[in-house]
């Protein structure tokens, strides 16, 4: 299928259709994605991550997100409800003993969807989120959820100027750049 696509405008590709050699009988159209019996899984994906942040417990941030993942075949169609599976998900490395993902498993759902929920602890950092189709090597990529600190207190306050000695005294109109790091 040949199609022109022009920058910023919309372009809809028609559906494909897969003729068999020599048999115009076994005609079969796969609209974009794929339609046919959904085969096993081979990739787990991720398709969002709500809110993209979180806080550290304590904040008055959120201190909760929703990791969604999806289970999909070899042609990118998420595992049906006849496919279901079950998906284990862990935190490949724990900033802290209260950070959590929770279930650590879940059953995908009619449309391949598995859904965790990662709580965070008392430590910012990035943590990072693994996802697995039990009995299998399936597996996705790491996920990294920034987990950002609490407010700014007078522990983690300091001041540098650049130049310690200038002629102020002497001269009008001197100045230096003095940076305040804040944590």
């Amino acid at each position: 299928v040949a199609a022109f696509v022009e920058r910023g405008q919309t372009t809809i590709v028609p559906a494909l259709v897969l003729v068999g050699a020599g048999a115009a009988d076994s005609d079969t159209t796969i609209a974009p994605g794929g339609t046919g019996e959904v085969g096993p899984p081979t990739n787990v994906v991720l398709r969002s991550v709500t809110p993209p942040t979180v806080g550290v417990h304590g904040s008055g941030e959120n201190e909760t997100n929703t990791i969604t993942f999806v289970v999909r075949d070899a042609r990118g169609r998420p595992m049906d409800a006849t496919h279901a599976g079950t998906v284990d998900g862990w935190i490949t490395n724990p900033l802290d003993s209260l950070e959590s993902l929770t279930p650590s498993s879940a059953g995908t759902d009619r449309d391949g969807q598995a859904v965790f929920h990662l709580q965070a602890g008392t430590v910012a950092g990035v943590a990072q989120v693994k996802a697995r189709v039990r009995g299998t090597t399936v597996a996705s990529a790491p996920v990294p959820i920034v987990i950002h600190g609490g407010q700014p207190d007078s522990a983690h306050f300091s001041v540098a100027a650049d130049l310690l000695n200038i002629p102020g005294l002497v001269f009008y109109g001197v100045t230096d750049r003095i940076t305040a790091f804040v944590g």
